[in-house]
């Protein structure tokens, strides 16, 4: 798959959240996002991306670290772990992008989103008594959809976002689920 970053995408690293970059090796950073709860840590994603197309701050101890994926173009290729877990592998790409990739804070909801719009990586993490928490997700979507996504604060209003070839404009929350087609 052939997708495109049109404005920085920046791993999430706060509240029940967390993003880890390692390496440079041959060239290539590994990058975990991780969702807590307690005193747990659970791996949501995993990916291999170009030491060019990330960058990685580091200011003080705590964040530990602020990773960000650079606009471009990337071929997203899904492999596996050697313990059968899913990898991204991004690899950058000159060829026509079918995709808008974009993160945002939250569970995609499909029933109100376009046709065509995936979920390329969803994390979440909480409290032990899952009161409080947070959803983080990648999103690809092709140019035109729009994309409904739930915070994990949500009660059923998910937030719009449309799609151009420019970048994702927030449309706004609704207790409606409604495609935008059907508005």
């Amino acid at each position: 798959m052939i997708v495109r970053v049109t404005s920085s995408i920046r791993f999430p690293n706060d509240g029940w959240l967390s993003s880890a970059a390692m390496g440079p090796q041959n060239g290539r950073y590994l990058v975990e996002v991780r969702g807590h709860s307690g005193m747990s840590r659970l791996a949501w994603g995993l990916m291999t991306l170009p030491q060019d197309a990330l960058k990685i701050t580091q200011e003080y101890g705590w964040p530990p670290q602020k990773v960000t994926l650079l606009s471009g173009d990337y071929k997203v290729v899904e492999a596996h772990d050697r313990r059968g877990k899913r990898l991204l592998r991004f690899y950058p790409t000159t060829k026509k992008f079918d995709y808008i990739l974009f993160s945002a804070y939250g569970h995609l909801v499909p029933e109100a989103s376009s046709k065509g719009v995936q979920v390329l990586l969803k994390a979440e993490g909480y409290s032990r008594t899952k009161r409080n928490g947070d959803r983080w997700g990648l999103f690809v979507a092709p140019v035109g959809s729009t994309v409904a996504v739930e915070p994990y604060d949500s009660v059923g209003d998910p937030i719009y976002y449309q799609v151009t070839e420019l970048g994702v404009e927030k449309l706004g929350s609704t207790g409606a689920v409604l495609s935008i087609e059907e508005w």
